[in-house]
């Protein structure tokens, strides 16, 4: 065995490999926590547009429910694109109306592996916080693996969206 400086050259490449291997978990740490902020960040906007869509409902008026019911800003995100759609009460009974929905989508493929994770992710915290706001929930599959998700979240109780045929079929 050749020596060095005083090492065997094979503990230098368990050192380098020591290495590359922190590296890679401490990058995945971090690049999970990224996700988990912005996953943080949409449920901040849910929250602000659940505010607006109260206060319509409390002024008893019927709202225009798309993105210019909240400032553009509110709707900005890093991974994830959120938008405002009218979205089913009921969603067996669609005589009740429409409420304020904030509209998630995201496809594996088109819009890359972080935008998707993320949108999987909201979609989870939802289901555990609040999963009765969930509607029209689609997750398709290939192969066993989630290629494509999209889901509104109901945002009011009430009927408060002024033109129901803005709502796409999932």
């Amino acid at each position: 065995m050749k020596r060095m400086l005083g090492f065997v050259v094979s503990e230098y490449v368990t050192a380098i490999i020591i290495i590359a291997v922190s590296i890679a978990v401490v990058f995945g740490l971090h690049v999970s926590h990224q996700r988990d902020n912005m996953v943080e960040s949409a449920e901040a906007s849910i929250v602000t547009v659940k505010a607006f869509a109260a206060a319509a409902a409390a002024s008893g008026n019927l709202i225009a429910c798309d993105d210019s019911l909240v400032n553009v800003d509110v709707l900005e995100n890093a991974f994830i694109s959120l938008s405002i759609r009218p979205t089913p009460i009921d969603e067996s009974n669609l005589e009740e109306g429409y409420g304020a929905g904030v509209y998630v989508h995201s496809n594996k493929e088109a819009d890359g592996n972080d935008t998707f994770v993320t949108a999987l992710r909201l979609h989870e915290a939802i289901k555990i916080n609040d999963e009765d706001s969930l509607r029209m929930v689609n997750i398709a599959k290939e192969n066993k693996k989630e290629k494509d998700i999209e889901y509104s979240i109901l945002l009011s109780e009430r009927a408060i969206c002024s033109y129901p045929e803005q709502v796409t079929q999932i």
